[in-house]
């Protein structure tokens, strides 16, 4: 509440045509971090208007989501291999109309499938696992390449973690959603590529970790979407 009105709270003293759009924006912007809280316009004993942030159910706190987003350099190994890709399709892409597509795989290789003894992305994830040792995460990677370095990166073992991919059939895919939110099955880890960003509930998870980022910002909000959102019973990270 107190970092909400540092932010906007100078807003509230606005009048004029464009209140009731300015709150609109507020709902929704708020809406977007934190559940369980519905923001109205008070005044004060000395008629001074302010946000009022108040729950919508009967004392129960909030859920919140909170982002954090991190910039790991390369080994000297991949900047060696990216800067080999970049010259090779220098002299490709003048013969080749989807040059630009060869690129792209060929970096999104580099920067995910390397010796995982060194991997930067994967020592970052092992930190955030250790980090919140009582809760479930969800990891979106793109790839195939991206998923394996993770499963052999981290150690992980058979009946801690599931992987999800679009050939899973509806069945399987209702399968590992049940076991992730179920908080005695012994599954802590679900590796997903895009085709988990839509038709599934995972609220038993409260971390989220974009292994790739996305093409576009609508994939990046239906990717916390899984987990942020009604049914949820704690903070999340992403």
């Amino acid at each position: 509440k107190k970092e909400f009105t540092e932010r906007y709270g100078a807003l509230a003293t606005a009048t004029g045509m464009f209140d009731a759009s300015l709150l609109k924006g507020l709902s929704d912007r708020l809406a977007g971090v934190m559940m369980g809280v519905k923001l109205s316009v008070q005044k004060n004993d000395e008629g001074g208007v302010y946000f009022e942030l108040a729950p919508t159910k009967g004392g129960a706190a909030p859920i919140q989501m909170r982002e954090h987003t991190e910039f790991l350099p390369l080994t000297a190994t991949q900047q060696t291999q990216y800067k080999q890709e970049e010259n090779a399709y220098l002299e490709y892409r003048d013969t080749q109309k989807a040059a630009g597509f060869k690129r792209d795989g060929a970096l999104e290789r580099v920067v995910n499938n390397v010796e995982t003894t060194d991997h930067p992305k994967v020592q970052r994830l092992r930190k955030i696992f250790e980090a919140h040792p009582e809760e479930k995460v969800v990891v979106f990677a793109t790839n195939a390449y991206a998923w394996d370095t993770i499963v052999r990166g981290l150690g992980l073992k058979a009946g801690e973690y599931e992987l999800l991919t679009g050939s899973d059939s509806d069945k399987e895919r209702q399968r590992k959603q049940r076991v992730l939110n179920d908080p005695d099955s012994g599954v802590r880890y679900l590796i997903a590529s895009d085709a988990a960003n839509f038709g599934l509930n995972l609220q038993g998870a409260s971390v989220l970790v974009n292994f790739d980022t996305t093409d576009t910002s609508a994939t990046h909000e239906q990717r916390i979407a899984r987990e942020f959102r009604r049914g949820q019973q704690r903070n999340v990270s992403v």
